[in-house]
C-alpha cells in the first residue's frame, strides 16, 4: 500500500480544508513532516488511521467519542461536519476513501453524537457499501496496520511481543502471520480436510461392518464430538469477547465525559492521603518533644556529666597512645638486639661493621630508659578510664533543646504544607460539585472488571482453539487408517479421493508447521542483520524469535535478555517492523510518528540513513527534539520528495500544515 495524498475537513486541530501530498517515488522515497509537541503531528497519523478503520484511539488505548474529532473553532463557528479522504494505491490499483461524520447537538449546543458516512472508489468505479471495509481490511488489515503505521511514542504493542503470556499475543502473532502469507496455506490445508469429511461420508455409508473399521468410526465419532464442542465453546468465547469489548467502549465513552472528573477524584485521593500520612508525622513529633521536655530536668547535671566524660576520653587517650608507644618501643628494642647479637642487619641482611654495632648499642641503651620510664603504672590505668567511660556515657543524654528545636520546625513546615493542601482540596471540591464521585469511582471499577472478564475470555478463545486443532489432527490421522482398511475391503472413487485428501491434508499440516518455522527463521535474520546496523555498538550477537514473534536481544555467550532501556526498547521494535516489511507478501508504506523521541544522535542518523533503502515509501512524523545532525540530512535530504511544517494558527485549538520553505 502506498500513499498518495491524505485530505482532512476540521479533523481535530486541523481547522478548515487542508491536503498533503505523499507523492513519493523510488528514487525519493521519504516525506518529512515537522511539528512541536501538541501541534498536530499525532492527528494527522491519526486521520490516516481514522479514514481507514473508522475510530479514533488515543495513546491510552481508549476510544475517543467521535463527536470530540471535530475541531473546536470550527465547531464554535457553527460547522457539523469533519471528514478525510486518503489517496492509495495497493497492487497496482488506485483508491479513493472518503470517510465523513456529523455532528448532532442538544439543545443546549453540546455535541452528543454522530452520523458517520464512508464511499471508496476503485479505479474511479464506486465500490458497493457493504464491500467498503472488506475491501480495506484486504489493502491493510486493521490487526496487521500496527507494523506499517506506527506510534513508536507508545510501545505497548510492541512490547506485548516480548512475553509469550501476553493477553494480545496470540492477536498479534496471527496479525504477522497475516503479513507472512500463512493463512493462505492454512486455507489449503483446511479445504483439504473439508474434502476429507466429505469423502467420509460418503465411505461411512458403504463402509463394512468390520470391529477395526467400527472401533476407528467410533474413535472418529468420539473425537468429531471433541471437535464440535471445541468450536461450539470457542463461539460462544468469541461472542462472548465481543459483548465485553462492547461493554468496555461504552464505559470507555462514559468515563471519557468524565475523564476530568477522574482525574481530580485521583488527586484528591491522593492528597487526603498524603494529609493523612502528614497529620500521623506531626503527631509523632509532638510526642517526641513532650518525651524531650520531661526528660529536660537532667539538664544542669548533664552538663556536668559531659565534662567528666571529655576529660576521661582524653585521658583514656592519652593512655592508650601511651601503651601504643611502649608496644612500638619494644618491637624495636627486640630487633636491635637480635641484629647486635646476629651481627648482620635484620632488614637487609648485610654484616654490621664496628661502629655501627656501637651505635645500634647506643640505641639500646637510651630504648631501656625510655620503656623504663614508659612502665610506670598509670594512675588511673587505662582499663579504669574505660571502664569509667562505660559507666557515664550510660548517664549521657542528647540535646533536647536541639531536638525541640527541630521537631518544631519540622512541625510548622508539615502545617503550612498541610494549609496548602487543604486549599487545593477546597479547590478541587468546588469542581467536582454535582459531579457523582460514586459514578465514577463505579465506571472505573466495572471497567476494570470488564477488562479482566476480557482477559479470561480471550484465554478461553486461545484453549478451545488449541483443542479443536489437536482434534482436528486426530480426526485426520484416524480417517487414513480408516481409508486403508476400506481401501483393502472396497477401493472406489470416493475412498481414493479420501485417502488422497487425507494424506494431503498431512502433508500441508507440516508445511504449515515448516513454513510457520522457516518465515520465524528469516524474520529473525533479518531482524538482526538490521538491529546491527542500527546500533551504535554491537553489543549483542543477535535478536531471537519466540513463538509469537516476540524479540529478545542476545549477547555472544547466548544469553538471552527480555528487559532493556527505553532506546533499545524503541530500535528492536523498529528491527521487526522493517524485518516484517521485507518478508511480507505484499510491501508498502511505512508511517512513524514521534519515531526518534527516545533515542541518541548516533542511533537516530543510523535509522535514518537506512530507513530510505528498506521500505518503498517513508513517511516520518518529528517533533523539534528529533533534529537532523548534519551527517543524517546529507544522506536523508536527497531522498526526500516532500517536507511540510505543521504551524499554530491565530487559536491554539487551530493548525496548519503547509510545505516546508
Amino acid at each position: 500500500m502506498i500513499i498518495r495524498s491524505v485530505e482532512m475537513l476540521n479533523f481535530m486541530p486541523y481547522v478548515g480544508e487542508q491536503k498533503v501530498s505523499f507523492d513519493t517515488s523510488k528514487e525519493h522515497p521519504v516525506v518529512l513532516i515537522y511539528g512541536e509537541n501538541n501541534r498536530g503531528k499525532s492527528s494527522l497519523f491519526s486521520a490516516i488511521k481514522w479514514s481507514m478503520y473508522g475510530e479514533h484511539i488515543d495513546r491510552t488505548g481508549r476510544k475517543t467519542p467521535e463527536e470530540n474529532i471535530l475541531n473546536d473553532s470550527a465547531f464554535d463557528a457553527g460547522e457539523r461536519t469533519f471528514s478525510v479522504t486518503i489517496a492509495l494505491e495497493s497492487d497496482g490499483d488506485s483508491y479513493l476513501i472518503q470517510r465523513t461524520s456529523e455532528v448532532n447537538v442538544d439543545r443546549d449546543g453540546k455535541r452528543i453524537s454522530t452520523k458517520q458516512k464512508v464511499t471508496m472508489r476503485k479505479n474511479s468505479n464506486f465500490v458497493e457499501h457493504v464491500e467498503i471495509q472488506p475491501t480495506i481490511n484486504q489493502i491493510m488489515n486493521k490487526e496487521i496496520s500496527i507494523f506499517f503505521l506506527c506510534d513508536m511514542e507508545v510501545l505497548e504493542d510492541y512490547e506485548k511481543l516480548v512475553k509469550d503470556d501476553k493477553l494480545a499475543a496470540e492477536g498479534i502473532k496471527n496479525a504477522i502471520e497475516d503479513i507472512l502469507g500463512v493463512p493462505a496455506i492454512v486455507a489449503v490445508r483446511e479445504g483439504l480436510n473439508a474434502v476429507s469429511s466429505d469423502a467420509l461420508v460418503e465411505i461411512k455409508k458403504n463402509s463394512d461392518s468390520s470391529k477395526e473399521s467400527t472401533r476407528i468410526q467410533n474413535e472418529i465419532a468420539l473425537k468429531e464430538g471433541e471437535f464440535k464442542k471445541a468450536k461450539s465453546e470457542l463461539g460462544k468465547a468469541i461472542a462472548k469477547f465481543k459483548e465485553k469489548e462492547l461493554i468496555k467502549e461504552e464505559l470507555d465513552k462514559l468515563l471519557a465525559k468524565h475523564e476530568q472528573s477522574a482525574e481530580l477524584i485521583g488527586i484528591e485521593k491522593t492528597l487526603l492521603d498524603q494529609e493523612a500520612s502528614d497529620l500521623k508525622e506531626i503527631e509523632r513529633l509532638r510526642l517526641e518533644i513532650l518525651l524531650a521536655m520531661r526528660e529536660s530536668w537532667w539538664l544542669p547535671i548533664s552538663h556536668l556529666v559531659e565534662s567528666k566524660y571529655a576529660e576521661t576520653q582524653t585521658a583514656t587517650e592519652i593512655a592508650a597512645s601511651r601503651n601504643s608507644t611502649l608496644s612500638a618501643k619494644n618491637s624495636r628494642l627486640k630487633a636491635l638486639s637480635e641484629s647486635l647479637e646476629s651481627g648482620s642487619c635484620g632488614e637487609c641482611g648485610q654484616s654490621i661493621p664496628d661502629a655501627g654495632k656501637m651505635e645500634i648499642q647506643d640505641q639500646i641503651e637510651k630504648l631501656k630508659v625510655e620503656i623504663t620510664e614508659l612502665q610506670i603504672p598509670m594512675v588511673p590505668s587505662l582499663e579504669s578510664l574505660m571502664e569509667e567511660s562505660k559507666k557515664l556515657a550510660r548517664f549521657r543524654v542528647p540535646p533536647k533543646a536541639a531536638i525541640i528545636r527541630s521537631h518544631e520546625k519540622s512541625i510548622r513546615l508539615l502545617l503550612n504544607e498541610n494549609m496548602k493542601r487543604r486549599q487545593r482540596l477546597k479547590d478541587i471540591s468546588g469542581q467536582l460539585d454535582g459531579i457523582d464521585k460514586s459514578e465514577v469511582q463505579q465506571l472505573n471499577a466495572k471497567r476494570h472488571t470488564v477488562a479482566t472478564e476480557i482477559g479470561i475470555t480471550l484465554k478461553s478463545i486461545k484453549d478451545e482453539n488449541f483443542k479443536a486443532s489437536e482434534a482436528e489432527k486426530e480426526i485426520t490421522a484416524l480417517q487414513v487408517k480408516f481409508s486403508k482398511i476400506q481401501s483393502v475391503v472396497d477401493v472406489n472413487e470416493i475412498t481414493i479421493e479420501h485417502a488422497i485428501s487425507s494424506y494431503l491434508a498431512l502433508v500441508f499440516e507440516k508445511a504449515v508447521q515448516n513454513f510457520r518455522e522457516t518465515t520465524k527463521r528469516e524474520v529473525e535474520k533479518a531482524a538482526s542483520e538490521i538491529f546491527k546496523k542500527l546500533v551504535s555498538k554491537n553489543a549483542f550477537s543477535n535478536l531471537e524469535i519466540n513463538e509469537n514473534y516476540g524479540l529478545r536481544l542476545v549477547d555472544d555467550s547466548g544469553r538471552s535478555f527480555d528487559h532493556r532501556g527505553a532506546g533499545v526498547e524503541q530500535v528492536v521494535a523498529l528491527s521487526l517492523i522493517l524485518a516484517l516489511g521485507r518478508k511480507a507478501v505484499r510491501s508498502g508504506c511505512l508511517v512513524l510518528d514521534t519515531p526518534f523521541a527516545r533515542l541518541d544522535e548516533v542511533h537516530r542518523d543510523n535509522i535514518l540513513k537506512y530507513l530510505p533503502l528498506e521500505s518503498e515509501q517513508v513517511i516520518l512524523l518529528l517533533q523539534s527534539g528529533e533534529k537532523l545532525s548534519r551527517s543524517a540530512s546529507d544522506d536523508l535530504l536527497p531522498r526526500v520528495a516532500n517536507s511540510y511544517q505543521i504551524s499554530i494558527g491565530k487559536s491554539p485549538k487551530e493548525s496548519f500544515i503547509r510545505k516546508a520553505v
